[in-house]
């Protein structure tokens, strides 16, 4: 049975957004509950601080950027939980499947993703050296590099630690399209293909870290200077 959301989420309109996500993925209530505990104290200060000044501009500001914050963490742990399944499953690992519909803690979570990552990659490796990528849907460039075959792809996944290699299928169905980033920082990038237009997906450094705005500042320069901003 599902824990009851504290006030303060539904306060926030975030609760129906968590419901979803545990139905959705069949994701254990406790791990989503657990994730964003944390922040709560946050949320109250930040939400007092509005009811406080509801006419400045700048609380109202704050407020919105934190409360959009929240919203791209719940789509991350999603795609945390969902990769981790599709390995496990890809692998045949029923003690890890069992092991992630029993997670109660996001440490759990990550500790769980970076070990099927690594397994993953070193099993991949040897039986796609020859698979070769369709064209890459935007052009590279010196410091944005495509990732052109699947060796490539689990190298990558291999140097960044984390589950890039898990991507291809997608690829090779033309869902997205991988990119190697050197500058400003080491990241590695999603395109996403959504009716024939390239647009960003995921962009991380290692270990799944988020890059710095000057980053995803890069990525979007080089989107718009081959017509694709």
């Amino acid at each position: 049975m599902a824990r009851a959301q504290p006030a303060d989420w539904k306060e926030e309109g975030i609760a129906t957004e968590l419901l979803h996500l545990i139905h959705e993925g069949e994701m254990p209530a406790e791990l989503v509950y657990t994730y964003f505990r944390p922040k709560n104290l946050e949320s109250n200060r930040l939400a007092h601080e509005l009811r406080q000044q509801p006419h400045h501009q700048s609380a109202t500001e704050h407020f919105s950027r934190f409360r959009n914050r929240w919203m791209r963490e719940m789509r991350d742990l999603k795609i945390t939980y969902r990769d981790t399944l599709e390995m496990a499953q890809a692998l045949g690992d029923d003690a890890a499947i069992r092991r992630l519909l029993q997670l109660k803690q996001y440490e759990g979570l990550e500790r769980l993703h970076q070990n099927l990552s690594e397994r993953y990659n070193e099993q991949r490796e040897a039986l796609l050296e020859r698979e070769v990528y369709h064209q890459p849907p935007v052009q590279g460039s010196e410091t944005i590099i495509p990732i052109t075959n699947s060796v490539m792809l689990l190298r990558e996944g291999r140097a960044m630690h984390h589950c890039v290699a898990s991507y291809r299928e997608r690829i090779l169905r033309g869902a997205c399209y991988i990119y190697q980033v050197t500058v400003p920082e080491r990241a590695t990038l999603e395109i996403i293909l959504h009716q024939n237009r390239p647009r960003i997906g995921q962009l991380r450094l290692k270990y799944n870290r988020e890059p710095a705005q000057q980053t995803f500042d890069a990525v979007k320069q080089w989107l718009n200077d081959n017509g694709m901003g």
